[in-house]
């Protein structure tokens, strides 16, 4: 948990969430807020989310994986991970990528994880680079592949995670 945390954390600097992220105009969302005071945080997410905003999919993910302010529920988590996913945020795709290669919520799929890793990857999310890398060189939902596994790793370590550089020294 305390990595997905701070994953969010990241993505929320990264993408500067705001109030100001679904409208650009400041003075529609304080009418907008007048109307939905008291509506929940798990409510707001959800109407952000429907209305587009893939940071609140994210957290909206997140908070079903983990079970803060509602039930654990992995199916949920899943489903707003992939809107989040589809609608560019990698962090996202990395998360439903653990969690085809985990089993939770979804059938096990090292095949559909390599498939989110390489999407986080692909998007500057190092530990996608290094799950993907380690799939490869294990074989597991592709055939082993020893040189794009360094490939792999390789991305990994130059994007800043030192689990890739370990991995890719050997």
């Amino acid at each position: 948990m305390k990595n997905k945390l701070i994953m969010a954390i990241i993505v929320f600097t990264l993408v500067g969430c705001s109030t100001n992220e679904v409208t650009s105009n400041k003075s529609a969302n304080i009418e907008r807020s007048k109307h939905i005071g008291d509506e929940s945080s798990l409510a707001k997410g959800k109407r952000a989310c429907s209305e587009g905003s893939s940071v609140s999919c994210f957290y909206l993910g997140l908070k079903y994986e983990e079970g803060i302010e509602v039930k654990q529920d992995y199916v949920m988590a899943n489903r707003f991970y992939g809107k989040a996913c589809d609608d560019g945020l990698s962090i996202s795709c990395y998360n439903l990528g653990n969690n085809f290669q985990n089993a939770k919520g979804l059938a096990q799929s090292s095949f559909m994880a390599n498939k989110y890793y390489k999407k986080a990857c692909d998007a500057g999310i190092a530990k996608g680079c290094t799950n993907l890398g380690i799939n490869l060189y294990k074989g597991l939902g592709i055939g082993q592949d020893i040189i794009k596994a360094k490939k792999f790793f390789r991305l990994a370590c130059d994007k800043g995670d030192s689990s890739g550089c370990t991995y890719y020294k050997y």
